[in-house]
């Protein structure tokens, strides 16, 4: 019998302990956060903790300083940058502005808000090892605002211990893969299933191109040899037996994409139902690793299948294998999947293979998850905040339960992220902020000062805005502007240097909306008045 094909749009599970934060945990909390929320109009309200289903902790699991003092913050961290998307860009309507619109909010609040709270904790340091964003897709320019690979948060003093090859003990190291929006697209839109999504490790994360990559992933561990070119009939069998179910019971996902169609309906086709979105493919694995959420055949998700995504953020369903399952990844041709043909996935051409090969891999080898790793189970957190109601974590709640979006009310601002920890355990977190002043007040402070700097109509008003910006918050301003800009700048021992060659071949060749005369005037105004941000060599 064919399995069912349906969409995750058509649906609208047990939930375990429930309670508040008690009265340390928040104090901690709050000497952590205070200082980036207030810059944000925010004061923290209440947090309730929702314990999910608990697994037992892997043999090599470690415990440390992420999940014992930090993941409450950065959980935070995220709630308050899903409210900064929810601020500036929800529901707008899809197009290239809105989406940096989008992807500049969430990536300025996470990393003033991470640089403040690592300044706080006085002993932690971290830098993005992986991120999503500078991929071309299509429609868009790539290079969106994002955290970007090399850019570091903390104390200053401590940042030579993310390079150094035993780092001081008293010193804790964390290593990020990012993707600041997943379903950026869909927070525009206003649709579900948008998230701000990071892993945060102490063990350092092999960098990967940003191509695409196919994914097979399990919330089981699947047997050795399967991997992602086996045949439907292995692989379906496969996820049957180590799920313990009947074929006609297994619950797939893959996106909504054209090259996915022949390979998941000869798959469909021998009996497991799929169920679809047409963007975001990291909370579907998230789901599946808890496996606490039941569809309508009274079954959660088991796993990805024929899916193809993007590499740079493989890392963030590293729960998958913290929970006890398998992420089985190849590279895949992007430009030969512009065909929609799934028979040209592994037709590289040169540069693309070029691309994989700078990074160390190989375009038709098989990669387990594990493999971008030092140590996959070293001292880690994974967190999603949600944007959106994200179906995936409770499809049948009513609309106000489960892991909803970020909703802006008379007197403050609720928001929601699930945390899950390197020893397995997850927990949703449930977050009320205050309003420092009012919502107006809040939403201004939410908004990205080079959004505003973009919007203004000559250079005389860019600088008058940036003489405000650097009197109130200068740190703010530095770290945005290298999140809008990384294309075309790198880092010399902590200073900015705009590679001027780059930045005019992109502004000459017209990629993206943000080079024209306001960025002159914006990259013009800081030199001018910060030069000491700057470097020539």
């Amino acid at each position: 019998m064919a399995g069912v094909i349906t969409n995750i749009e058509s649906i609208r599970p047990a939930k375990i302990r429930t309670r508040s934060l008690r009265t340390g945990e928040m104090t901690d909390l709050n000497e952590l956060c205070g200082t980036f929320l207030e810059m944000y109009g925010l004061k923290l309200g209440s947090v309730i903790k929702e314990s999910l289903i608990p697994v037992a902790s892997h043999a090599k699991a470690h415990r440390g300083a992420l999940q014992r003092d930090l993941r409450y913050a950065i959980t935070c961290l995220h709630a308050v940058g899903s409210a900064a998307v929810c601020a500036s860009g929800l529901g707008l309507g899809k197009s290239d502005v809105t989406k940096r619109m989008v992807d500049r909010s969430a990536s300025g609040v996470q990393g003033v808000g991470l640089h403040e709270i690592l300044k706080a904790s006085g002993n932690a340091v971290a830098v993005i090892a992986a991120a999503e964003g500078e991929r071309v897709k299509p429609g868009e320019a790539g290079g969106n605002p994002a955290r970007f690979r090399g850019e570091v948060f903390g104390p200053e003093a401590l940042l030579p211990a993310l390079k150094a090859k035993e780092p001081p003990a008293d010193v804790k190291t964390i290593h990020i893969v990012s993707d600041d929006v997943d379903g950026t697209g869909k927070a525009t839109e206003g649709l579900n299933n948008s998230v701000t999504a990071a892993v945060y490790t102490q063990s350092r994360v092999k960098p990967l191109p940003d191509e695409y990559m196919i994914k097979l992933i399990s919330s089981r561990e699947l047997p050795a040899h399967v991997n992602t070119e086996s045949p439907p009939e292995v692989i379906v069998d496969a996820f049957a037996n180590v799920h313990g179910v009947p074929r006609e019971r297994l619950n797939f996902f893959c996106l909504n994409r054209k090259r996915h169609d022949a390979i998941m309906n000869e798959i469909a086709g021998k009996g497991p139902n799929f169920i679809m979105d047409k963007d975001g493919d990291v909370m579907p694995a998230v789901s599946a690793a808890i496996a606490q959420y039941v569809f309508e055949n009274g079954y959660p998700l088991h796993g990805v299948v024929a899916n193809v995504g993007g590499a740079a953020e493989a890392g963030l369903v590293l729960p998958v294998v913290w929970r006890g399952g398998s992420t089985l990844l190849q590279f895949a041709s992007k430009k030969a999947l512009k065909s929609n043909n799934w028979e040209d996935r592994l037709n590289f051409d040169p540069k693309e293979t070029s691309s994989i090969r700078k990074f160390g891999f190989e375009p038709g080898s098989q990669y387990q998850l594990t493999d971008f790793f030092d140590d996959p189970f070293a001292d880690g957190i994974a967190v999603y905040g949600a944007n959106t109601d994200v179906l995936w974590m409770d499809p049948y709640a009513p609309a106000n339960k489960g892991l909803i979006g970020v909703k802006f009310g008379l007197d403050g601002v609720t928001a929601h992220a699930v945390e899950i920890s390197s020893n397995g355990l997850a927990e949703i977190l449930h977050f009320v902020f205050d309003y420092a002043e009012n919502r107006k007040s809040t939403e201004s402070l939410l908004t990205p000062f080079v959004t505003v700097l973009l919007n203004l109509k000559d250079a005389k008003e860019v600088e008058s805005h940036i003489d405000q910006m650097l009197a109130s918050n200068s740190e703010r301003l530095r770290r945005e502007i290298c999140q809008e800009y990384y294309l075309a700048t790198d880092f010399v021992d902590g200073k900015i240097r705009v590679d001027e060659p780059t930045y005019a071949s992109l502004r000459e060749e017209g990629k993206s909306q943000r080079f024209f005369a306001a960025d002159d005037a914006i990259l013009n105004s800081v030199k001018s008045k910060k030069p000491e941000w700057f470097t020539g060599d």
